[in-house]
């Protein structure tokens, strides 16, 4: 059965089968198109509340007594997670070009060498 958040922007729904409880896959969507979602701290505690491992299911984030403080403290989760991205964006951006550099470099040099060699044969 879907969950939808208060502010009916981000939805979580459960894909079980036939009540199997060993099931634990699950979709989420985020459609607020005005504010990025690790600013949300209400959306970002939706989708974490549904991430389990090994231990028994947390309650919907909204359910909570501490409801504030986890909010906030997986948000700042997820706004860590998409500085990784950023980091990982740029280091691959920079390595990209450096290769890009390095392939110029040696077609160059291969070219240089190769003018040389013509050059002394004449």
């Amino acid at each position: 059965c879907p969950h939808h958040a208060e502010d009916g922007r981000s939805e979580f729904v459960p894909q079980t089968e036939g009540g199997r409880e060993d099931d634990r896959s699950f979709s989420f969507r985020y459609d607020v198109k005005d504010q990025a979602f690790v600013g949300n701290s209400r959306a970002c505690a939706d989708l974490a509340s549904r991430i389990d491992g090994d231990s028994v299911p947390l309650l919907t984030s909204r359910e909570l007594a501490c409801q504030d403080s986890y909010e906030q403290a997986v948000r700042r989760q997820f706004q860590a997670m998409s500085w990784i991205n950023h980091l990982a964006g740029d280091c691959d951006e920079k390595v990209r070009a450096a290769r890009k550099e390095a392939l110029l470099a040696q077609d160059a040099r291969v070219q240089a060498e190769r003018s040389s060699k013509e050059n002394a044969a004449m």
